[in-house]
């Protein structure tokens, strides 16, 4: 998943991430750890998802959500 956040954040800077995770927390918490130290963003936050997301992507699902500088 970083390797996919770094090729779309191109040469900007992450201004924003969310780290999401379904029954993940250690995961989630060390995905969010990589992202701090490899692309230091300005906020960083974490998060569960609602009920629906969970019922359709199950138990032990991690997701990132980030902003880069200038998007509109």
């Amino acid at each position: 998943m970083l390797d996919i956040v770094e090729e779309r954040l191109g040469d900007n800077q992450m201004v924003e991430a969310v780290v999401m995770d379904v029954d993940a927390g250690e995961e989630a918490d060390q995905v969010a750890r990589l992202i701090r130290e490899r692309f230091n963003p300005i906020r960083l936050e974490r998060s569960g998802v609602s009920p629906v997301v969970g019922t359709h992507v199950g138990p032990g699902t991690v997701g990132i959500s980030f902003f880069p500088v200038g998007n509109n």
